[in-house]
């Protein structure tokens, strides 16, 4: 899996991967490419965005849900819920 973003939240991300067991590098979109998490980081504030990093057919006719592996969106949920549950943890701890 590959975790795009500079940020805090980016860097817990990838090392929640490894502390999973799941393979998980930075990374980050190829020239010219932008997502919704854009316009975030265009205000300041820390993104993550998760992918497998196959770009090739994104948005094209070739983009189709049946070349969605399961299992690599099972583990960027793991990874996402365990992430999501460390910053609510911080939250409430003050």
């Amino acid at each position: 899996m590959e975790v795009i973003g500079d940020g805090q939240i980016a860097r817990a991300a990838v090392a929640t991967g490894f502390s999973l067991g799941i393979p998980t590098v930075p990374s980050q979109l190829p020239a010219n490419a932008g997502s919704d998490h854009q316009s975030f980081i265009d205000a300041g504030v820390q993104t993550v965005f998760f992918t497998s990093g196959d770009f090739s057919t994104i948005h094209s006719p070739l983009d189709v849900s049946a070349d969605i592996s399961v299992t690599m969106l099972d583990q960027v949920g793991d990874v996402a819920l365990a992430v999501l549950k460390d910053l609510l943890g911080q939250v409430a701890r003050g």
